[in-house]
């Protein structure tokens, strides 16, 4: 669900300011944790904004936060211990160029910026890349109709073109144009006005953004690996950790007779599922290396009181003569072992006081539930589970805590109304701190420029990928149903067969997409995955940066991406102590993933 960018604002501004303080200085010389300078203003509110979208890239990118408010008369001193400087204000205040003589001494001799809002004065033109005395420094905005990416910040992003409508965010820019020499990363689509750049001052790094976008926080992948690209080696720990999700399945559906359907295949829904649908995401994922959670309801009705039945579980096995079993069950027992069984609920309805007259009952329904699990053998209690519409209030969490106490995953939405149990980040549960939340960020078959964005800017902000579908996106149509506006399958594509798009064929591209360009990602259920991000969020490896080498404290099994700029494809990398996981030389920067082997570690390079 794409919220605006002033609801957005409201929310984060509610949690941002007074949680970013001032750290202290670590001995030099010592292993410690890459820091970052945070220049902000306290009365201008998108620099409010932006620190607060740095402090949560700092936390999955492990960067330490040091925050001076450029509002105060604090001189800009001692900089040599910050891998990089991150300004998030136009507003310099009274600094001219005596006062910012040290940040540019700093850049030149090889520390590392990031703008993030260009200055309004242009005592920083020179450092940032601005160009001729006709360089206009007052933002406006524009009714420009997409951001296009132009280059790789990250891969897989170069050639995304995003509207900014699917944003729910203006592009606002002042008219500022780089050097040749600088390399644009994105531009305003008609007008090709630059929106990202990066490049060289003296020994330094610079990546700079002219455009509102980077304050959305589904761009916050943007964030940190612009952060990794302002200095010479960039080091972040990764969860290497992509789940995929497949929500109302198995589950205990009617059997529809819809036009796609009888159009391509001659049959009915529950057919459909269980021998085509089913079999074909099985062998796509074994095909992908990807091991499935499958999240289950065992009813669509309204029943949300005692008592509670299971007649629709029951129901649809008719279907196939001589079947004893449900129909659900087959599908459970198709699925096999190597994916994930986890619970939807004991019907579609979110457990919210809203739907529910309390607590209790929930509690009673989900119990109910958990017998039909055990009754049929489904296999270990779920230890995962999705809300209904990716809607839950407290009291729902704490029914699902109280029911079913194997469940430790929490999976909704990464975007939404934080109220409903939206808008969650990777970490405790808000409602209930022994519960674990995995938002996921992706959906559906079809890879669009948005989901391209947001699936590169994931994987980008924590090494990660939290996606889900649903079994009945090709009946989701608009000649099926009217009365809603948005559909998951509105261009009436059919599921594979046929010579235009089908839903499973792009499919099929997106997991390619993931493949070509994170072949070092892993799959796991969401059980497993839990675990992996459990520890990349707790890893805080130190790092050393030392000549022509880094050394690393982190512990065993720990996953770190390494972002060396200028890439050469002869550099000679040497390993001790970890594992060379993957290799990759893009046009101007190399991407390394690397494993711990011990609890400290070395990698030598020759620039």
């Amino acid at each position: 669900m794409a919220v605006s960018l002033r609801e957005h604002t409201h929310r984060v501004l509610t949690r941002t300011w007074h949680s970013l303080k001032r750290l202290e200085q670590p001995s030099r010389g010592q292993a410690r944790t890459p820091e970052v300078l945070v220049l902000t203003h306290r009365e201008d509110p998108r620099s409010n904004l932006l620190s607060a979208e740095l402090q949560q890239s700092a936390h999955y990118c492990g960067h330490r936060l040091t925050v001076l408010d450029l509002a105060t008369e604090e001189p800009l001193h001692e900089l040599g211990q910050y891998q990089c400087i991150v300004l998030t204000t136009g507003v310099l205040g009274s600094r001219g160029q005596p006062e910012l003589a040290p940040l540019v001494a700093h850049i030149r001799s090889g520390g590392g910026l990031v703008v993030l809002a260009p200055p309004s004065t242009a005592e920083l033109d020179e450092v940032i890349g601005i160009r001729g005395p006709t360089a206009d420094h007052a933002a406006s905005s524009s009714q420009h109709e997409a951001i296009h990416f132009c280059h790789d910040l990250f891969p897989g992003l170069k050639g995304t073109t995003v509207s900014t409508r699917e944003l729910a965010s203006r592009i606002v820019e002042c008219d500022l144009y780089p050097p040749d020499q600088f390399t644009v990363l994105a531009e305003a689509v008609p007008s090709r006005r630059p929106l990202a750049w990066k490049g060289r001052y003296g020994e330094g790094r610079v990546v700079v953004w002219n455009t509102e976008v980077i304050t959305h926080r589904l761009c916050r992948g943007l964030l940190v690996q612009s952060l990794l690209a302002a200095q010479k080696l960039g080091v972040m720990p990764i969860a290497n950790a992509a789940m995929i999700h497949v929500d109302d399945f198995p589950a205990a559906f009617s059997d529809l007779d819809r036009k796609p359907l009888q159009n391509e295949f001659n049959t009915t829904f529950l057919p459909f599922l269980e021998n085509i649908w089913l079999p074909d995401i099985l062998t796509i994922s074994e095909e992908f290396g990807i091991h499935l959670t499958f999240f289950m309801p065992f009813a669509y009705n309204a029943t949300v009181s005692p008592p509670f039945d299971f007649l629709e579980f029951h129901a649809p096995s008719s279907y196939r003569k001589g079947s004893k079993l449900p129909f659900a069950v087959r599908c459970c027992r198709a699925i096999g072992k190597q994916h994930e069984l986890a619970l939807h609920g004991y019907n579609h309805i979110p457990l919210t006081l809203t739907n529910w007259r309390s607590k209790k009952t929930m509690v009673r329904a989900l119990r109910r539930t958990l017998k039909k699990w055990e009754k049929h053998n489904l296999g270990p209690l779920p230890r995962s589970y999705a809300p209904p519409m990716n809607n839950i209030d407290p009291a729902g969490i704490r029914a699902v805590s109280e029911a079913v106490p194997s469940i430790k995953g929490i999976c909704s939405c990464f975007e939404g109304d934080p109220n409903l149990g939206e808008a969650r980040e990777f970490g405790p549960e808000p409602w209930d701190s022994q519960l674990f939340s995995l938002p996921r960020v992706t959906s559906g078959y079809v890879l669009t420029p948005l989901q391209q964005l947001m699936t590169v800017c994931q994987v980008a902000m924590m090494g990660g990928w939290t996606h889900f579908i649903h079994p009945d996106d090709i009946i989701d149509t608009p000649d099926n149903d009217t009365e809603l506006e948005w559909r998951r399958n509105p261009k009436h594509l059919a599921w594979k067969t046929g010579n235009a798009c089908t839903l499973l064929g792009a499919y099929r591209q997106w997991l390619q997409f993931m493949k070509n360009n994170y072949p070092w990602l892993r799959y796991r259920t969401t059980a497993d995955g839990l675990h992996a991000v459990q520890n990349y969020l707790t890893s805080k490896p130190k790092v050393s940066h030392l000549p022509g080498r880094i050394e690393i404290s982190a512990p065993v099994g720990t996953y770190l991406l390494l972002r060396l700029q200028e890439s050469e494809k002869t550099r000679e990398i040497t390993a001790k102590r970890l594992e060379i996981v993957h290799h990759d030389v893009l046009e101007d920067f190399e991407i390394i993933v690397i494993q711990m082997c011990a609890d400290t570690a070395t990698l030598s390079y020759k620039l």
